[in-house]
């Protein structure tokens, strides 16, 4: 489950430290970009839309997401001019959009003709906090 993922997630973090103190961790949130096939954002919710009829999204789940162009600029930077340590790359850590606001954001971004349903079925506070690393806002690709 999500439990052992994220176990998963955190040990590999505390091995990399443990073998070397300056290593250069990233934390990503989901990735957003229109074409880009992985797990990604725009292309999930895509499925969703085609599976359900509907994009089912959480008004009481605050994501960590970010633009995927974003994203390789900051861990390009990262590897150009390693800084040592745990950084933390969000888009939303500022803005904190929920998810439905995002959905809604990202249909009308790239045209799409979702039916975004909100409900509070997740609630969590995911946005990745703190660090020496921003990237753009979500507010700065997208109008709320």
């Amino acid at each position: 489950g999500r439990s052992d993922y994220g176990r998963y997630k955190a040990e590999s973090e505390d091995a990399a430290l443990l073998a070397n103190e300056r290593s250069v961790i990233a934390r990503l949130g989901w990735q957003i970009d229109a074409t880009r096939p992985g797990n990604n954002m725009v292309l999930t919710l895509d499925d969703w839309q085609q599976r359900d009829g509907c994009v089912k999204a959480s008004s009481a789940w605050t994501p960590a997401c970010s633009f995927m162009a974003d994203t390789a600029v900051a861990l390009l930077g990262l590897i150009e001019r390693p800084l040592p340590g745990v950084h933390h790359l969000d888009s939303n850590a500022v803005d904190a959009w929920r998810f439905d606001e995002v959905a809604r954001a990202l249909a009308r971004r790239f045209e799409r003709d979702w039916r975004v349903e909100p409900n509070e079925d997740y609630r969590h506070d995911q946005r990745l906090v703190g660090g020496s690393i921003s990237l753009p806002p979500l507010s700065a690709r997208l109008a709320r």
